[in-house]
């Protein structure tokens, strides 16, 4: 690897929310918000006591027309929101999810373009400003082709914005091995191992000395493997950009008949697999 790699401390970033825009969790978050509704929570807890204090007290018409009041605004409630705001709660949901999104990337984009600089990685560098015109441009096809202010023209850009961060993410990463390894002098280490093996008399203290150093060549090596493996997924990943934007040009306009919409689910699945691949603990490559 040809960087040369200059020491700087650094403060480690702070844990990161998630962000999901698969179909699953959307709809999970949806109906997670629709029951929780107040009006629906509280109607609901009143119809119970009420309930309760018919078994267990007095049944009074009185009561009665409170448990029936209260459990018909509470149903109400909840089919108002579930089938006659649905939409716009799955709407604000997406649209509270990119903004959170953009305030991190943000964030995230002027530290990380430093700390490359700052740590010698050309290629990183290199990649930020290629991921910034690559999402650009599928940004502006999207605003294109598919009309503002609905579901699908929201959950479009906010898929693009998570595998836009996940890159982002990626490069963060490549800047903390940097700084992991910046201390580490290869050459000079290389040098100690030499003299050490090259003396005839074996010794515990030295035996281990070694082990040390060899070691510490060993991580960096590990560092630097994985500095290259992310730094080529996001290349493969970009790549995915560039097809989705070319995928989303060729769709029929919306609202033009079900071809459109087949066209926009292909789109919106390469996408959603890159937006997998990202997730934590998944061990599948973008070069597969």
């Amino acid at each position: 690897m040809g960087r040369k790699i200059k020491p700087r401390i650094r403060e480690e970033p702070q844990p990161q929310q998630e962000m999901d825009f698969s179909t699953d969790a959307i709809t999970r978050a949806v109906r997670s918000e629709i029951n929780q509704n107040p009006v629906t929570v509280y109607s609901g807890v009143a119809a119970l006591a009420s309930a309760l204090y018919m078994l267990v007290v007095s049944f009074t018409p009185s009561s009665f027309l409170a448990f029936t009041g209260t459990l018909l605004v509470c149903a109400g409630s909840y089919i108002f929101n579930r089938f006659f705001r649905g939409d716009a709660i799955e709407y604000r949901h997406i649209e509270r999810m990119r903004g959170y999104m953009k305030r991190q990337s943000e964030l995230i984009i002027q530290r990380v373009q430093w700390d490359l600089d700052k740590l010698g990685c050309p290629e990183g560098v290199g990649q930020i400003d290629l991921l910034k015109e690559k999402f650009e441009s599928l940004v502006s096809v999207i605003q294109r082709k598919i009309p503002a202010g609905g579901l699908a023209h929201s959950r479009f850009l906010g898929m693009a914005e998570q595998v836009y961060k996940n890159i982002l993410d990626n490069l963060q990463q490549v800047a903390a091995c940097l700084d992991s390894i910046s201390p580490i002098d290869a050459g000079d280490i290389k040098r100690k191992l030499g003299e050490l093996e090259s003396q005839k008399q074996r010794s515990p203290a030295r035996e281990k000395q070694i082990g040390q150093l060899q070691m510490t060549l060993q991580m960096r090596e590990e560092r630097i493997r994985e500095i290259n493996d992310l730094l080529e997924k996001n290349t493969a990943a970009m790549a995915h950009l560039d097809q989705t934007a070319a995928s989303i040009a060729g769709m029929d306009n919306m609202g033009e008949g079900r071809q459109a919409a087949v066209n926009m689910e292909v789109a919106l699945e390469e996408l959603g697999r890159l937006q997998k691949i990202f997730q934590k603990g998944k061990g599948a490559s973008i070069l597969d």
